[in-house]
């Protein structure tokens, strides 16, 4: 039976890149929905909402794409530590928020990360990406996070 999974973490990005030197750190959340139908690969779709605090204004991104992860030690049991690769990549819902307009309109990510199993459902996601905004590259960034995830079978 494929597992599915909801992941909610807590993010910090540093931006590495920019047309505005003020937008150097930003805070939010990542979502994400993944189905594993191997033990080793999952596939899913995620939103991430970043708010970045600039000079006088806020700038915000909210990519909304799709996303694969595997895991090349595949997936443990209860105590166990996952490692993982994961990549994505989708639109930036929030362009239209932004003046002038950046972070652009698509946005990319390759990261790794790892996850801790609590128990049979609950588990700690944590991991680096690097994110990056396109055309233009107005924006890219270094992020972590960490948070909680839910598994199930259906």
């Amino acid at each position: 039976h494929p597992i599915v999974w909801l992941v909610a973490d807590g993010n910090y990005a540093r931006s590495i890149r920019t047309a505005d030197p003020s937008l150097a750190n930003g805070f939010g959340v990542d979502l994400r929905l993944e189905i594993q139908f191997f033990t080793w690969l999952s596939l899913g779709t995620y939103y991430n909402f970043t708010v970045f605090p600039a000079t006088g204004r806020l700038v915000l991104t909210g990519p909304l794409g799709l996303l694969g992860r595997v895991f090349p030690t595949g997936l443990g049991k209860k105590g166990d530590f996952n490692p993982y690769v994961m990549v994505g990549g989708g639109l930036n819902s929030l362009v239209a928020q932004n003046n002038p307009q950046y972070p652009d309109n698509f946005h990319a990510f390759g990261g790794v990360g790892a996850q801790y199993r609590f128990g049979d459902h609950w588990g700690l996601d944590m991991g680096v990406a690097f994110n990056f905004y396109v055309p233009g590259a107005s924006l890219q960034t270094v992020s972590g996070r960490i948070g909680l995830d839910y598994s199930f079978n259906p």
